[in-house]
């Protein structure tokens, strides 16, 4: 997780997109209507809690 405020960019998501080391990023912006950009997905803050991951357990150490 990364935190900004104002408009400045991810520098640290956008370098993990370039490096393939995430499958997408998922921005949380107060003025917006939401859309998706590449693998850079937009989603109104007020959404938040409707946002739902897909991700698979692999490395993990099973307790």
């Amino acid at each position: 997780m990364e935190v900004k405020d104002g408009k400045s960019e991810t520098e640290t998501a956008q370098q993990l997109l370039e490096d393939e080391k995430i499958e997408a990023v998922y921005l949380l912006k107060g003025d917006t209507y939401g859309g998706i950009a590449g693998r850079k997905i937009t989603v109104p803050i007020y959404m938040v809690g409707r946002v739902r991951f897909a991700y698979e357990r692999g490395n993990e150490e099973q307790s």
